[in-house]
């Protein structure tokens, strides 16, 4: 969008400056191509308008070369935190992170009263000794995370 955008306006401000050379379609891209890999093409601006058409892309370029240098550098330097476990069994298995939900929903009550062994022992081991720290508010839960 910024190349299209940058060589309309090149395009323009040569076409309608007196005293600037015209440049055509191509060339107008052309040097917005050079911009954006930071070369220099350009022919010989004689307009304060035209420099700061050319000087509005160089700066362009330079902030979409940090913009993908910084999203590279982190992409390569973190790395993928994967949990311990894979399933509910798992998690109540390693015992290394706790489970909580919303007091009073729905899922409080299948795991209160759940007849199945697993859903259970979560609810007797996990859940009910912090029962206390639980909230109905999504905001309260979501700082507790």
């Amino acid at each position: 969008v910024c190349f299209f955008c940058l060589s309309f306006a090149i395009k323009m401000v040569t076409k309608l400056s007196v005293a600037e050379t015209h440049l055509t379609w191509s060339d107008a891209v052309l040097i917005v191509l050079a911009g954006f890999f930071q070369r220099d093409i350009c022919p010989e601006l004689k307009n304060n308008s035209s420099r700061i058409a050319v000087y509005t892309m160089f700066l362009i370029s330079v902030l979409l070369f940090s913009f993908y240098t910084c999203n590279l550098i982190s992409a390569l330097t973190v790395g993928k935190v994967s949990p311990p476990f894979t399933d509910l069994k798992g998690m109540y298995e390693s015992r290394t992170h706790t489970f909580g939900f919303f007091k009073g929903s729905a899922m409080e009550e299948y795991f209160r009263t759940a007849n199945d062994g697993l859903y259970r022992n979560i609810w007797n081991d996990m859940v009910k000794p912090n029962y206390g720290i639980l909230k109905k508010d999504i905001d309260a839960n979501i700082d507790m995370v």
